[in-house]
């Protein structure tokens, strides 16, 4: 065993050497700190300050370099940014497969910009990155939307005494919810539609989707009880049952007029085209 004093020092390349405080400091070129072994055990590279067992100092440096020992054998770095972030770089390709902001808390992967939230949940961007892969989770989304009647012909000036809507969207799956009433409604021709929907449908031919409605209309008695969306289109269609017809178009002409005639609420279900 030997016992290095404090002080101690050369001119070799690599010297180590013992300071008051009791750390073993490890130097290069004589003079140039490159480790340090504090008497509490704490190890310190590039710093002469280590706070925890094993403290490594520097930016756009490699912390630790890891080799697979299976398949191609690639190697793997761990290391911290210029600018902060801390990578994980596969060794040769030129951007990381995973970084994380220390700023913002956020996460990229796959050599994207950090904006991944992982405190408290998962956070998609608020712009979709919309992958083809099917097995890919590419968005989720919770917002509000403002369903109103219109007419396949022409539009009725309609009136509101509330209009409501919600909608849960995971990946292309949308769950649309909605309620509105009329406090007057005039004009306007063709099968009533509702419009305002925050995605677009699905353009696959033949696709249709139906979901649930319902309607209290004192004037006309007609009450439809599904609304309707298909392939490529932009708003709901609303349908009722009449003697033996069991789809039959809500029209116009069908709304009522007076107040709180027509109170409607639904929710479906739909794949957006995105």
């Amino acid at each position: 065993m030997s016992i290095i004093s404090a002080g101690t020092s050369n001119t070799s390349t690599l010297v180590y050497t013992g300071d008051t405080t009791g750390a073993m400091v490890f130097q290069t070129n004589g003079t140039t700190e490159a480790m340090r072994i504090t008497s509490a055990g704490l190890v310190g590279i590039g710093t002469s300050n280590p706070s925890s067992n094993v403290t490594v100092s520097g930016t756009g440096t490699v912390i630790q370099s890891i080799i697979s020992t299976s398949g191609t054998g690639k190697k793997w770095d761990l290391m911290s940014h210029t600018d902060g972030r801390f990578l994980v770089r596969q060794g040769t390709i030129g951007y990381a497969p995973m970084e994380i902001d220390p700023t913002t808390y956020t996460v990229g992967f796959n050599g994207t910009s950090p904006s991944l939230i992982i405190q408290g949940g998962i956070q998609f961007p608020s712009t979709q990155v919309s992958s083809a892969d099917v097995n890919t989770l590419d968005d989720y989304e919770e917002g509000t939307w403002t369903p109103a009647f219109s007419g396949s012909s022409s539009n009725p000036t309609v009136s509101y005494n509330f209009r409501l809507g919600t909608y849960v969207k995971v990946g292309r799956l949308v769950t649309l919810n909605g309620h509105l009433r009329t406090s007057s409604v005039s004009g306007g021709s063709g099968d009533v539609l509702i419009t305002g929907l925050p995605f677009a449908v699905d353009n696959t031919s033949n696709y249709t989707t139906v979901g649930v409605c319902y309607m209290f209309n004192t004037s006309t008695g007609k009450y439809p009880y599904y609304v309707r969306l298909d392939n490529g289109g932009t708003s709901l269609s609303l349908y009722y049952g009449s003697g033996t017809a069991q789809s039959t178009s809500f029209v116009v002409s069908d709304l009522g007029a007076s107040a709180f005639n027509n109170e409607t609420a639904f929710t479906i279900n739909y794949l957006a085209s995105a």
